[in-house]
């Protein structure tokens, strides 16, 4: 899994040099999320070895909470840096970290399993689900951030109150993953990501400087 991890963020590392801005901070938090999902492998190891606790306790009740606090924290230096002119990316960054922690989880996935039908058909479905689920987890927090950034108390709270919701979020996902009703479990990350696009998309046409040169001499 290591190799796999190297291989993929050290090419990132690169084009990240040939970037600017805010494209290169969007790379950087994919990247982080390759080594956020590392630091939890390594952490759900620990205690799933040390503490003798089965793997269905800890997807449901650890798991959640080391990714997801891993997964956020680049995120911190938004309530450090307060009143950005381009708030609303951090939603993109937020997001960006979730799905290169979905990424790294799928590699692993793929190296435990043999490539048949079945096989690409679980990836598939992964693809759409799990992958989507770690992205919304995270781009929830970062949702959260964009708005309490024009605040000055609570910070805190409302901080820690947006990690709780994506927690319980992910621990619901892996609840009902394995459980009959998998089929909502597979289609609900992937229908409240299209449906959350158009808010998504308004809130970008707002940031500025997203008008190209020739659209601002158009007008």
């Amino acid at each position: 899994m290591t190799a796999i991890f190297l291989g993929t963020l050290i090419p990132l590392i690169f084009l990240m040099g040939l970037l600017r801005n805010e494209h290169r901070v969007l790379v950087g938090f994919f990247a982080w999320g390759l080594i956020a999902f590392m630091c939890a492998l390594r952490l759900n190891s620990v205690i799933l070895t040390d503490r003798q606790i089965g793997l269905s306790d800890l997807s449901i009740h650890i798991a959640p909470v080391i990714e997801e606090v891993l997964k956020m924290l680049p995120l911190l230096y938004f309530l450090i840096k307060r009143r950005t002119s381009k708030r609303y990316l951090i939603v993109y960054y937020a997001m960006a970290s979730g799905i290169g922690f979905s990424i790294l989880e799928n590699y692993l996935y793929l190296t435990r399993m043999s490539l048949n039908s079945d096989g690409i058909m679980l990836m598939a479905a992964r693809g759409v689900s799990t992958a989507v689920m770690h992205g919304i987890a995270t781009a929830i927090i970062g949702m959260g951030l964009s708005f309490i950034q024009e605040f000055s108390v609570f910070v805190l709270p409302i901080t820690f109150g947006l990690l709780s919701t994506a927690i319980t979020g992910h621990s619901l996902y892996n609840l009902t993953i394995d459980s009959p009703y998998r089929t909502i479990a597979t289609v609900a990350p992937l229908a409240l990501y299209l449906l959350s696009l158009p808010l998504l998309n308004n809130l970008y046409t707002q940031l500025p400087d997203t008008q190209t040169p020739l659209r601002q001499a158009q007008k």
